[in-house]
């Protein structure tokens, strides 16, 4: 059979169709389809490549397969004729053959392994580096595992996993996407702060110099900053470890402080100030996920973004690569006015009494400082929740003689002109501890019996009580422990056992949840009468 240019190139067109859509291409023609078939299902995905290279490949492929075909010439005489199609079938076959190789590896394989996340700039700019080191500014890109997000001074940026997981990332953060999975997402911060927003039911964890933050289902900084690593935790929990090391379980409203070098290190959990931290960044991810419908944890806590909003640290008059660098990107922001007016709010003593103390700038222009409290979690606003107010703007602390033990309060401070609010602080909630119990004991003595009555005081109520006793010497617990009672907040007890001739000393101390929580005073009863100390 003489195969033409034609042909070729319908075999071309059929290699991409469906096998019952090929139509008349004959039986051994059509072998070679199918077995083009099963390279094209068992090649390794390629890269796609660029569409107008596949129509050159195409093309200098069918012009391979008219060079084949002219090299042998139509015969004259028809006995020659099956031998000199079998020489020119030949080498015809083998450039469909090539044809549909190309096509397969190149045209119709499938494309390279699929983006795990999404990199969204809110801020500035990115760098994005592969993992096979090819560098590019971005505002908007996919995101794979291996890659790595690098931000340059006045940058913010998101990257959304196909899980829902979140991390967010500030200025001057390095981190890479290590592994993902449905289930799963791992990432190794080499530097910077993250925010991390973990959807419940998977698992998520960073890596930052040896040590491991995971969680499930939470929000939670870690912040590499100044050789110290940090984490926050704004809603539900955490855990930290390291190799060798128990985890420490970190929980919301609490941040875990890592200290030392990898073999050495420590970990220290204290609670949570907010207002010691970036409000700028703070707001940043309270807004966001808000926006978002995720619980705010402590951050509902966070004083409302300015209306002139918020920028990220060393924001330039223009975030963008230059041009003799880089390809320049939208983001750029706007220096934040050095005239703003700021303040920053501190819980000094828990109390009672309460006694907060805060900083200010740039308030000249307030005529009044009103001093903010709410109860529970509220965040306090002006004129609704004002505790106290004063004239002009010199005041930087207050006393809270009305807090009451037990109860909790947010506070946070307003400076007023004419009015209006020219700035809130932060607010800081506080729940004002109660007063450690104390228990009272007295006695009254008989001729061979010695009453005793106690009362426990500060809020505190007892599990059991015991009623130490001692023969001259001060009883103490457990080793004189006489009696036990049941609990409540007092009691009462007649021993039976004494006499006039000796010296017996009693105290009484209240357990609650296995441990004591408050002794008593000492009672003597002697041959000299009755004494309490």
């Amino acid at each position: 059979m003489w195969l033409s240019r034609r042909r070729a190139r319908e075999l071309v067109e059929a290699a991409g169709r469906d096998p019952r859509e090929r139509g008349e291409v004959g039986a051994g023609l059509t072998r070679l389809l199918d077995a083009a078939g099963v390279l094209v299902a068992a090649a390794p995905a390629p890269p796609v490549p660029d569409p107008q290279f596949s129509a050159n490949l195409k093309a200098s492929l069918l012009s391979r397969f008219d060079q084949l075909v002219s090299a042998g010439e139509r015969p004259a005489h028809r006995a020659g004729t099956a031998r000199r199609a079998a020489w020119i079938a030949l080498p015809a076959a083998a450039a469909v053959a090539a044809v549909l190789l190309a096509l397969a590896f190149f045209v119709f394989g499938p494309s390279g392994p699929a983006p795990v996340a999404r990199l969204t700039v809110q801020n500035g700019y990115a760098r994005l580096i592969t993992e096979s080191g090819t560098e590019k500014v971005v505002d908007e890109v996919d995101v794979h595992e291996g890659d790595t997000v690098s931000l340059p001074g006045g940058s913010r940026a998101t990257i959304t996993y196909e899980n829902d997981n979140i991390t967010r990332l500030e200025a001057g953060s390095k981190l890479t996407v290590a592994e993902y999975a449905e289930d799963m997402v791992a990432v190794e911060l080499e530097q910077g702060r993250s925010y991390n927003r973990v959807i419940a039911g998977t698992a998520y964890w960073v890596e930052c110099r040896g040590v491991t933050v995971r969680s499930a289902g939470t929000a939670y900084g870690v912040d590499a900053v100044n050789g110290e690593i940090s984490v926050p935790v704004f809603e539900s929990g955490a855990r930290v470890s390291w190799p060798g090391a128990v985890p420490t379980p970190v929980g919301q409203g609490f941040e875990g402080i890592v200290t030392g070098s990898p073999g050495s290190y420590s970990i220290q959990v204290v609670p949570l100030d907010i207002a010691t931290l970036d409000f700028s960044w703070l707001a940043f991810n309270r807004d966001l996920d808000e926006k978002l419908g995720f619980p705010l944890g402590v951050l509902e806590n966070l004083a409302p973004t300015p209306p002139q909003g918020i920028v990220p640290p060393g924001t330039p008059d223009s975030s963008a690569p230059s041009q003799s660098s880089q390809p320049t990107q939208p983001g750029s922001q706007p220096t934040q006015p050095a005239s703003q007016p700021s303040s920053s709010l501190t819980l000094t003593d828990g109390g009672p009494p309460v006694f907060i103390t805060w900083s200010a700038s740039n308030v000249s222009a307030a005529d009044t400082v009103a001093v903010l409290r709410a109860e529970g979690g509220a965040v306090p606003s002006y004129p609704a929740n004002v505790l106290d107010v004063s004239q002009g703007s010199g005041q930087t602390s207050y006393h809270d003689e009305q807090a009451l033990p037990g109860n909790r309060y947010t506070y946070r401070v307003a400076y007023i002109s004419g009015g209006s609010v020219l700035v809130y602080s932060n607010s800081v909630m506080v729940t004002v501890p109660l007063p450690p119990p104390s228990l009272s004991l007295v006695g009254d003595p008989s001729a061979s019996n010695m009453y005793l009555a106690w009362n426990l005081s500060g809020g505190a109520a007892a599990d059991s009580f015991a009623v130490l006793r001692s023969e001259g010497g001060d009883p103490s617990y457990p080793g004189d422990v006489y009696a036990t009672t049941g609990g409540g907040t007092g009691g009462k007890y007649i021993d039976y056992k004494v006499g006039t001739a000796y010296t017996f000393n009693y105290r009484v101390v209240a357990i609650s949840g296995g441990r004591v929580i408050a002794t008593s005073n000492m009672v003597s009863w002697s041959p000299q009468g009755l004494e309490i100390r």
